[in-house]
């Protein structure tokens, strides 16, 4: 496996002074292969699928990272690793040696800013990549700063605008999510999962475990996430009342991160994923469980919400609020199977028709 790139067939280094090569052949959606430049703070699952998928489409991909966690779904392709303090010679010879068509650039320290001034706008296209809507609007000064410090334009996002709409310096990319619901039976006890860095406090969790035991029904809950202290905000206090909480309940276990390719069967053992954080701009967990069939439970001020329809496909809460939420969990615990096997569908096909690979590709295929 290469790191940092696979390309579709040997490639030497162009000149920095060349033009873009022509597009070469279609892949799915009609979009022309190219070679597509990812940079990130690290390489977060969430981006995973649409690696895999332009890969398999044709394209050439390269991931440059700040930094990694170990947890990152490596199946193909494997990062490329700069650092806070990329070198800048190395960091020129990997853009020489790659030659991107296509850039998104997600805000990282130190190399984000290193890899813009390395590339030649001539021939390589370059996008913000932001969990920003759609439809969101940048103000004069905004844009000025931004233009200032030398930032893209436009910016790509999985977030999509309310009611299709979209600002002109957008591009919706809806990262693509597999699945497999078929077979899906509700248990006779409903399986809650919240997948989420549990020493963090804005995750909401111990809201989550209040909200399921003042409903006074059975059910079990996985919460599922880090339990480091390297997360931003993270609280050892928060941390230990968590786990004192679960410890108390035998209804409640908590799992350290999972591998990404044991999600699926994480997803496919519970029946409804809980996003009830606070400043979530997007949360992937219950939109990649939809795929599965499992139910969304998802705060309506988080990104996610932007995909789910209330009461047809998903639930949403206003999660902040404890009678809220707890009436939200209520409704889905006392629902009959049936009901909730229709909720579930609903979801599936939902996951079928907006995070398909078919239409990220096809929406890639606008840049």
């Amino acid at each position: 496996m290469r790191v940092g790139y696979r390309p579709a067939r040997p490639r030497g280094p162009r000149p920095r002074s060349a033009p873009p090569a022509p597009a070469r052949g279609g892949g799915i959606g009609a979009a022309a292969v190219a070679r597509v430049l990812f940079v990130v703070p690290r390489f977060h699952t969430n981006l995973a699928g649409a690696v895999r998928t332009l890969l398999d489409a044709g394209h050439e991909v390269a991931v440059f990272a700040g930094g990694e966690t170990g947890i990152e779904d490596r199946r193909g392709l494997a990062p490329r690793i700069f650092g806070p303090k990329p070198d800048r010679a190395e960091l020129r010879a990997a853009l020489d040696a790659f030659a991107p068509e296509i850039a998104l650039l997600r805000r990282t320290p130190g190399l984000t800013r290193a890899v813009r001034r390395g590339l030649d706008p001539r021939r390589t296209r370059t996008y913000e990549y932001a969990l920003r809507p759609a439809d969101a609007s940048l103000g004069r000064l905004k844009r000025l700063r931004r233009w200032l410090r030398g930032e893209p334009a436009t910016w790509v996002t999985p977030l999509p605008g309310t009611n299709g709409v979209e600002n002109p310096r957008a591009r919706f990319l809806p990262w693509p999510v597999d699945g497999d619901a078929s077979g899906r039976v509700p248990g006779a006890v409903p399986h809650v999962l919240c997948v989420a860095k549990i020493a963090q406090p804005r995750k909401n969790h111990l809201a989550v475990i209040d909200a399921l035991q003042a409903t006074g029904r059975p059910f079990r809950l996985t919460l599922a996430g880090d339990t480091g202290l390297h997360a931003s905000g993270a609280s050892r206090d928060y941390l230990a009342r968590v786990e004192a909480r679960a410890a108390a309940d035998p209804r409640i276990a908590v799992l350290p991160p999972q591998p990404f390719h044991e999600m699926p069967a994480l997803y496919r053992a519970h029946d409804i994923c809980v996003l009830a954080a606070r400043d979530e701009p997007l949360g992937m967990a219950p939109l990649e469980a939809m795929a599965h069939g499992t139910i969304p439970l998802v705060a309506r001020d988080a990104g996610a919400a932007r995909y789910i329809t209330g009461g047809i496909d998903g639930v949403l809460v206003d999660a902040q609020t404890p009678d809220a939420l707890r009436a939200a969990f209520d409704g889905l615990l006392t629902a009959t199977p049936a009901a909730r096997v229709a909720m579930a569908r609903a979801a599936a096909a939902t996951a079928r028709a907006r995070f398909s690979g078919a239409a990220f590709l096809e929406a890639f295929a606008r840049l």
